[in-house]
């Protein structure tokens, strides 16, 4: 029985593509800080008072944007921000472009579903930078699936 159970279960859970919401249930994010937060590194942002969790098993060297996710517990709202590093200029997915230095909290939100969604069906993600292009690999997409598996939950947006 507990073997069919683990094996029905599925690995990637499909979105909830009806709206952009960042706001978190109690549930959620009961569930993220009893069962997720281990994996997590937390470091509070002392001028808005967000805090700020980012995976502590991210591949280094990484030549993607850490990814981390914000949580605004006076709004009870959870965000997702791309840490960028000088050089790097946007991601392609699917022919699709999204340039990494004009994105808003909406527009990293419509990104990481992108992102999920491309590593999900093992698609190839591409990062280019001012001098070279470069293809997520097997542990960035197992971090960044993670990560984002989890920030999905936070928002209710995983069925």
């Amino acid at each position: 029985m507990l073997l069919f159970l683990w094996y029905a279960t599925p690995e990637v859970y499909p979105l909830k593509n009806d709206d952009v919401t960042f706001r978190m249930t109690e549930q959620d994010e009961l569930f993220f800080k009893n069962l997720r937060l281990a994996d997590y590194k937390i470091a509070l942002d002392s001028a808005s008072q967000y805090k700020l969790y980012s995976l502590k098993a991210w591949p280094k060297p990484s030549y993607f944007p850490e990814m981390k996710i914000v949580q605004n517990w006076l709004n009870d709202e959870a965000y997702l921000f791309f840490e960028l590093e000088e050089g790097m200029e946007f991601v392609v997915i699917h022919n699709d472009t999204s340039h990494l230095h004009q994105l808003n909290a909406e527009e990293q939100y419509i990104l990481a579903q992108k992102l999920y969604e491309a590593i999900a069906n093992n698609d190839e993600v591409e990062l280019h930078t001012t001098l070279t292009t470069y293809t997520m690999n097997k542990d960035e997409k197992k971090s960044t699936k993670r990560l984002l598996k989890d920030y999905f939950r936070l928002v209710g947006k995983l069925r």
